[in-house]
């Protein structure tokens, strides 16, 4: 039966746990006044798979993949803020914020649970959720991928130190089912097997061959995820070719990020949503730096082997660091940044653990460690003795000294995480940070631009016009993947066209048409700003050149593949372009065309105009009933050519 003394202790960690996970709540509040930022609009607010929660919802979700991710129950998971929140950005926010708690207290509980002692593992969890470098995976709504993927990942690791008391069946099929929901959340956790080794060997002193032969089927599980992450992200062309950065690049940009990781979760400062690839969108680092680095990651690696009977902890913590990072390491390189914080979401973990198992050899307690791990393999954690000999509270709370330092750091932690929260706020915001921290960037010059673009309004001459111009013009000039290139020079050429500097974007259009011959989309714009600067030219016979080459720009567009839109889009600007020639039957013919392709409101107000204009009163009144029928309230008092 259990005493009074036991209870009051059994419940410190979940008491602790609670605090932890409001602590971290609260913190977060100012997230929920950030709006969709960088990708949300495209992978939540207008991801037309996740606008309903149904059966179908739930069939996409499992069997197809979108923006280069498979994660089922992360799509799952936005379907349902959808339903609930609509385009309020702030539901999805709170949802984020209650992961993060719940993420928080969960990981004191496992710490707490494995080692027996409250305080330090409150204070990693503490700090886990306090962390500046954590803002990134909260407060980006578009990051519930982690937060799934570690709450899973978390719930997999007690799941498992309840098996390794007392192992049964029914609970390893909890580790199996937890483990496959956080895979399904984010492949990232397809290291999570080698971590459970790790914990084999300290805290819960279990190691043996039985303990390896039980990994396989979950193995077998990340090599299958990994399969699929690796599938989906080339599918979603997020894969880096080597061509764009080689095999020596990516082997130093290894242990140049390991040490940046390192630094940046003790002193974090200067903390980016994108780090540039060093020889990529940076300069390369010094040679003197890059072998600073190696020498470092490699000694912390042998000291970490030749302590590992003595400081068991600092082998777990620093192996949990690295392991739980080797998929985003970069041998595989997905995506265009050096590093990135939210990597750091679960791994840190490893580094607290090593730092307050420094701390506790500093302060000569050594209470981190636990048993031996020397100990016989089929007794200690299974064992009673060892458990009550780990009763959570036993070691009692840090004395002053300590514990006041411990506060002081959290209240830092605290102060740069609300800073850093602001940074998420707005794209704008969130761009501008970007761009001071990394002037070189192609990819942040292309973002600022692209917010600005949509900011844009009024004349030619206006500010937000002029310097997303100056951007995406300096972007060209540095970014050195043709694929994001001919991306910028569209956005730069439809940015000129939309300011009706048609004569600006003619060069930009051919460019785009001669690097890639068979877009449609880039041969009708190119023939449409062609019709459109044929009127602007001096020269009759220049004017008579820019008329001849649109028509057969659109002729070649019109005999492409291309999604039905575009070519709709086409067909209604082809048919602006007949109507203006005064070939009025042939335009009307296309507008029909275009609007059997994908109706839309502007071509039934373009078709409706022409007939009007011709006096063919009958067929435009139909076409005025068949608009209002698809379009509700639609109105053909200000009819606009396509």
């Amino acid at each position: 039966m259990e005493t009074p003394v036991q209870s009051s202790r059994s419940r410190v960690p979940l008491l602790a746990a609670c605090v932890v996970g409001a602590t971290a709540f609260a913190l977060y509040l100012p997230a929920l006044r950030g709006e969709f930022v960088f990708d949300d609009p495209v992978y939540v607010r207008s991801n037309p798979y996740i606008q309903s929660l149904s059966v179908d919802t739930v069939r996409w979700a499992l069997t197809e993949s979108h923006h280069g991710n498979w994660h089922p129950i992360t799509w799952m998971s936005h379907a349902l803020d959808v339903a609930l929140f609509g385009e309020n950005p702030v539901g999805h926010h709170v949802v984020s914020l209650l992961v993060h708690a719940v993420n928080s207290a969960l990981l004191l509980l496992l710490l707490a649970r494995m080692t027996g002692r409250v305080w330090p593992a409150a204070f990693v969890a503490a700090v886990f959720a306090m962390h500046p470098l954590q803002v990134e995976s909260v407060a980006w709504i578009s990051e519930r991928k982690t937060l799934l993927c570690t709450m899973f990942s978390l719930l997999c690791l007690l799941a498992y130190v309840a098996y390794a008391r007392r192992p049964g069946p029914a609970r390893y099929a909890l580790v199996f089912v937890s483990l496959l929901a956080a895979l399904m959340s984010k492949q990232m956790a397809v290291t999570i097997p080698c971590l459970l080794l790790l914990l084999d060997y300290w805290p819960l002193h279990r190691f043996s061959l039985r303990a390896v032969l039980e990994k396989v089927p979950l193995l077998l599980l990340s090599v299958a995820a990994s399969w699929m992450a690796w599938n989906t992200q080339q599918t979603g062309r997020a894969v880096t070719p080597l061509s764009i950065i080689g095999l020596d690049l990516r082997v130093a940009n290894i242990v140049l990020s390991l040490s940046r990781y390192v630094g940046k979760l003790i002193v974090p400062v200067r903390l980016s949503p994108l780090y540039p690839y060093p020889g990529m969108e940076a300069p390369p680092w010094p040679a003197g730096i890059t072998l600073t680095c190696t020498v470092l990651v490699l000694g912390m690696c042998v000291l970490a082997f030749v302590l590992v009977r003595r400081a068991p902890w600092l082998f777990v913590g620093w192996f949990w660091f690295v392991g739980m990072l080797v998929p985003v390491l970069g041998i595989v390189q997905i995506g265009r940044q050096a590093m990135a914080d939210r990597f750091m979401y679960l791994p840190a973990v490893g580094l607290l653990i090593v730092l307050v198992g420094c701390a506790d050899v500093l302060l000569g307690r050594r209470r981190w460690v636990g048993p031996s791990p020397s100990e016989p393999v089929d007794q200690p954690f299974a064992s009673e003795s060892t458990v009550e000999a780990f009763a959570p509270g036993r070691s009692g709370p840090p004395s002053a000294a300590p514990a006041i330092l411990a506060l002081l750091l959290l209240a830092g932690c605290c102060v740069l995480t609300v800073r850093q929260i602001g940074v998420w706020h707005d794209n704008e915001t969130f761009w501008r940070h970007v761009l001071a921290l990394a002037p070189g960037s192609p990819t942040a010059r292309f973002g600022l631009a692209g917010t600005l673009i949509r900011k844009s309004a009024g004349d030619e001459q206006d500010a937000c016009f002029t310097e997303a111009r100056s951007l995406l013009e300096d972007a060209i000039a540095l970014e050195k993947d043709q694929y994001q290139h001919i991306k910028m020079r569209i956005h730069l050429a439809e940015l000129l066209s939309r300011k009706r500097l048609y004569e600006e974007a003619i060069p930009h259009l051919e460019f785009l048409v001669e690097k890639a011959p068979q877009e449609a989309a880039y041969r009708g714009l190119l023939a449409f700003n062609q019709e459109q600067a044929a009127p602007l030219a001096v020269a009759d016979a220049e004017r008579n050149r820019l008329q001849e080459s649109a028509r057969a720009n659109y002729l070649w567009a019109l005999g492409m593949r291309a999604p039905t839109e575009t070519m709709a889009d086409i067909h209604g600007h082809y048919a602006a372009f007949l109507s203006r020639a005064g070939l009025i039957d042939e335009g009307i013919a296309e507008y029909r065309r275009a609007i059997g392709l994908y109706p839309t409101q502007k071509l039934y107000l373009a078709l409706i105009a022409t007939l009007e204009r011709t006096g063919r009163q009958a067929e435009a009144g139909e076409a005025r009933r068949q608009m209002e029928f698809r379009f509700p309230g639609a109105s053909a008092a200000s009819p606009a050519s396509p």
